[in-house]
């Protein structure tokens, strides 16, 4: 149901994604340049759905536990669903 979501987290916020990039945003801008722009689209889908429908233990589960993503935004005062907007505004930025 998640699967740009899940490619997401396991290809791009894998445990060493901190080696790629200097701050989370920057391996979101990564996976905007480095994906075709399906990818980006369907992602930018699954993450509307994702903040519709579920509440914030659910998707720090579903992130963390079901899709492997090592980033925790709380670590960074953040909650899920504001770091996930965050990901949706850089994933509609311009090139």
């Amino acid at each position: 149901m998640f699967e740009a979501l899940e490619h997401f987290a396991g290809a791009y916020f894998h445990q060493d994604w901190d080696l790629d990039s200097e701050t989370p945003m920057d391996v979101v801008r990564l996976f905007r340049s480095g994906e075709p722009a399906e990818e980006t689209a369907a992602l930018i889908g699954e993450i509307e759905l994702l903040l519709r429908t579920f509440d914030e233990p659910q998707i720090g589960k579903m992130w963390l536990d079901d899709w492997g993503g090592s980033y925790d935004p709380r670590d960074d005062g953040m909650s899920y669903h504001d770091w996930f907007g965050q990901v949706r505004a850089v994933l509609r930025e311009p090139h």
